[in-house]
């Protein structure tokens, strides 16, 4: 952790090109029609994360988010885009691969192994499922996730149409979204299943199950999507 850990990232992917997610209000959607991003290295993303001293910290502006950056994937044709990182993770045994020992992600029968990275300001999700099963693994700061069975009537109301890119996600304007802590995208949804998670936490997200996810600033994390049997 701390400065040797940054060093220790910068180290194996510092000029590495990222993709990081802008927003003006702390608010990410599934939408790509409504996602903004900017081009960086990852070592740049990480100098306004962690800079050397306050002086020396970026001046205020839309929040950055690095979100769902693969550190390995299975999907055909697919790319990681932090390879170097992949070698830091544990695979738990239950999703190793039958043959090989040692648990290496190249081993792994996940499907993708991703990073999530704030910087100095919270962000929220827009509520959404995944098509996988989900472990959801807290390296620093604090996760808020509210969760909602696959058929909590609301959500799917709210659901973007099939054919619509995100249509995994919810629609919700900033007003209707105010996180995990409160009345969530409306008020006939009751807050849910509320968990909290910090450093060493892992939460198991079943695939289909709607969740919203706060994250404290500079909070990082990776989670592994993985199929059900």
């Amino acid at each position: 952790g701390g400065a040797e850990g940054v060093e220790h990232l910068k180290s194996l992917h510092g000029d590495t090109p990222v993709d990081v997610a802008v927003s003006a209000c702390g608010i990410f959607s599934g939408d790509v029609r409504l996602a903004e991003s900017t081009p960086k290295t990852f070592g740049q993303f990480l100098d306004t994360v962690y800079p050397i001293n306050q002086e020396e910290a970026s001046e205020a502006g839309p929040d950055w988010y690095l979100a769902q950056v693969p550190l390995l994937t299975a999907a055909p044709g697919a790319k990681a885009v932090l390879p170097g990182l992949a070698n830091d993770i544990r695979i738990p045994p239950y999703l190793s691969a039958a043959t090989g020992e040692g648990g290496g992600a190249h081993e792994a029968k996940v499907c993708s192994a991703n990073l999530w990275m704030c910087r100095g300001s919270p962000v929220r999700s827009t509520r959404h499922y995944d098509g996988h099963h989900n472990l959801l693994c807290c390296l620093s700061g604090v996760k808020r996730i509210a969760l909602f069975p696959p058929d909590h009537a609301p959500s799917l109301r709210r659901l973007h149409p099939v054919f619509a890119p995100g249509c995994n996600h919810c629609s919700a304007s900033v007003e209707d979204t105010p996180g995990p802590g409160g009345v969530m995208l409306g008020g006939d949804d009751g807050p849910g299943e509320e968990v909290e998670i910090r450093r060493g936490d892992i939460l198991f997200i079943p695939e289909g199950w709607f969740h919203q996810v706060e994250s404290a600033p500079h909070t990082i994390a990776v989670n592994l999507w993985f199929p059900g049997e």
